[in-house]
């Protein structure tokens, strides 16, 4: 009503033909909030001002104002522009003929605005005049949470979504938005809606909500002329001694006709206090940040919001806490917000659990019962002003935890203790090591403590030596070969060789005894050993020796075989053949275990002979037995003959025999 009212009485003088004297306006803030180098993404700022002469009798503007700004260091590069009527791409050029211009401030300080105008009276020359104000930038970069591994209590506040074809709506819970909601029409000064739309008034940005939900909602308000408190929440269940961060999302709303025309004559930039006290004694303030001057983004098409907040630490006792939002700008043309994304949350510190010596690893391959320490650290440095640690482990991979109960389990350094790191004789075995970190005097505070990362542990079983063979014949070559995760390997019984394979030839009984060597610690400089052994037996080879009762037969005799009768009671397996060897042929099976036999060749190439004789390992072949056979003299048959000399005069005659090829020729005597 005061925007119609001003301009009303202005075009009655107007009319009336009331000579007036020009207009100088220049709207900058006094105090702004930037976000350094070093921030998050989500914390850039930006600031908003403009400069404008109009008015005057016979006066013409040939130009919009010319920028002047002089910065912390001299430079320009302490700002970047990121509006300005100029299309120029020449920073320099960007600040000649515009009316306004939106910075982002790298570099807190003061900051000097020049807007030098140009006008003509009744068309004469170009004059100039100008209007200085200053600005003081300040750091209020948001501390990132280093972020840890414990979820604590905190809220966020979004205010949900809207109902399909629902306007405007209140804030369920009564008290916690103090201004009067506006169910209809343009949002009046100190009065609120919950929207999806930032435009609660026809001359305001028409945007959603920050969340990004479908139909998500946030919090409109048309700040009152007065600072008054808008925003009331409590938060409890928090972690004495721990960290916090508050922030939330500001959107100015205002649009340029507001910025450049309705409001040049004073325009009202929004701003507020972010106030955090104890709950059960509410004049008891924990914390405290401003927003400073909240700027709308030129041009308003792309519009950006702003995270403003800080972080603070929950005092020791406390609990519960209430969080405020105060507006500390004066209401009037501008100062209309939208509110989004409220949010209060734990922030661990980084508990690192480490290894003493090695910067670069969470992991250690050690032998069984070697002694090791483990550290720790906190950051950001100071987090705690009086450290109380808890060291814990793990032996079933993080399913449960219990207290370390051995070495120095309350001190920021975990001696262990030789003998203590336990493993198995075959299976490695795995501990995990972590730390916890509260303050000191804090009730509950295994409930706020903070985990380290874990520390991982493994325990070597001994090494694990492999033989190809337990039991060997004299003189029998062996495989050895050792393994189970060591860096290196040697050997007892062959000084200066190192590896994790070999051949031994073996002569009698020997004890086998295998080293395996592991490195750990920053670059490997620390060195622990463990070992393992095996027996090897060795039999002796038997000697098999076959001693026949001769060598030389006639078919249809006997010969008897023997070998030494100490070989009684090994595995004595007696063999014949025809072809040069008995073995793999005929094994005479009745004489199994026989260090003496009988045996009757069956015909004359039977004549091949030997016997093997297993003890344990040892498998020893005779070797081949050759008897010389003869057959037996043929039988002459004569049949009866009956020959008369009156017959055969010649005196010779012809026996025949069935047996044989031919004739014999004989004689008769006389």
């Amino acid at each position: 009503m005061k925007k119609i009212l001003k301009l009303f009485i202005l075009c009655m003088f107007l009319g009336a033909g009331v000579v007036q004297a020009q207009s100088k306006y220049m709207n900058v803030p006094d105090t702004v909030c930037i976000s350094m180098a070093g921030s998050t993404s989500d914390q850039g700022k930006f600031t908003s001002v403009n400069a404008l002469m109009t008015g005057g009798t016979n006066y013409t503007y040939p130009a919009d104002a010319t920028w002047t700004i002089t910065t912390p260091s001299g430079s320009d590069a302490d700002y970047n522009i990121l509006y300005s009527a100029n299309p120029s791409t020449v920073k320099a050029t960007k600040l000649v003929n515009t009316k306004s211009l939106t910075l982002e401030f790298l570099r807190p300080g003061t900051y000097t605005f020049t807007a030098t105008y140009s006008y003509k009276v009744n068309n004469g020359a170009t004059q100039y005049t100008s209007v200085t104000k200053t600005l003081v930038a300040l750091d209020c970069t948001i501390s990132t949470c280093v972020g840890g591994y414990a979820v604590m209590a905190g809220f966020n506040e979004d205010f949900g979504t809207m109902v399909p074809g629902v306007f405007r709506r209140p804030y369920p819970v009564a008290g916690v938005v103090q201004y009067t909601y506006q169910p209809t029409g343009d949002l009046k000064d100190e009065f609120y809606a919950i929207s999806a739309t930032t435009k609660q008034k026809s001359n305001w940005l028409d945007k959603p909500d920050h969340t990004g939900n479908t139909n998500g909602a946030m919090l409109v308000v048309n700040s009152a002329y007065n600072p008054s408190q808008m925003y009331e929440k409590k938060v409890t269940g928090l972690c004495s001694g721990s960290v916090y961060n508050f922030s939330a999302w500001f959107l100015n709303v205002n649009i340029e006709n507001s910025f450049e025309s309705l409001c040049i004559s004073g325009y009202q930039y929004a701003g507020v206090t972010f106030q955090v006290v104890d709950a059960n004694n509410p004049t008891v303030e924990l914390a405290k940040f401003r927003t400073y001057a909240v700027s709308m983004m030129l041009p308003s098409s792309n519009y950006k919001w702003q995270r403003y907040g800080g972080q603070f630490t929950i005092p020791a006792g406390v609990t519960d806490v209430i969080v405020r939002i105060i507006n500390n700008k004066p209401g009037g043309c501008g100062n209309d917000i939208a509110i989004d994304d409220i949010s209060f949350t734990y922030c661990s510190p980084i508990i690192t659990a480490g290894l003493i010596g090695n910067n670069t690893n969470l992991k250690e391959v050690l032998c069984e019962g070697t002694a090791d320490t483990l550290t720790s650290s906190i950051l950001p440095a100071g987090y705690f002003k009086v450290p109380v640690y808890q060291w814990e482990m793990s032996d079933n991979n993080g399913a449960s935890w219990f207290n370390v109960p051995y070495g120095t389990p309350r001190d920021s350094l975990l001696k262990i203790p030789a003998g203590q790191l336990k493993g198995t004789k075959t299976v490695a075995s795995d501990y995990l090591f972590r730390v916890r970190v509260y303050e000191k005097g804090i009730p509950d505070s295994l409930g706020c403590a903070n985990p380290s990362s874990p520390v991982k542990i493994t325990i070597l079983p001994m090494p694990i030596l492999s033989l190809t063979k337990s039991q060997v014949c004299a003189g029998a070559d062996v495989e050895l070969m050792a393994s189970g995760g060591f860096d290196k390997f040697t050997w007892k019984d062959l000084a200066g060789y190192e590896g994790a394979t070999r051949t031994i030839t073996l002569t009698m009984d020997t004890n086998i005894v295998v080293y395996g060597y592991v490195f750990y610690g920053e670059g490997g400089g620390k060195t622990c050993v463990d070992s393992n052994s095996a027996k090897i037996y060795v039999t002796d080879k038997p000697v098999v020796e076959v001693a026949p009762s001769t060598v030389s037969i006639c078919l249809g005799e006997t010969v008897h075989y023997r070998i030494n009768s100490a070989l009684a009671g090994k595995q004595i397996r007696w063999y014949h053949g025809q072809h040069g060897s008995a073995i793999d042929t005929t094994l005479m099976q009745e004489w199994n275990d026989y260090t003496e036999i009988d045996v009757l060749p069956a015909t004359v190439a039977d004549s091949i002979y030997s016997v093997i004789v297993t003890d344990g390992p040892c498998v020893v072949e005779s070797a081949p037995l050759i008897i010389k056979i003869t057959p037996p003299l043929q039988t002459i048959k004569f049949p009866p003959i009956i020959n008369c000399s009156s017959v055969n005069t010649t005196g010779v005659f012809i026996m025949p025999d069935s047996s044989l090829v031919a004739p014999h020729d004989g004689e008769i005597g006389s």
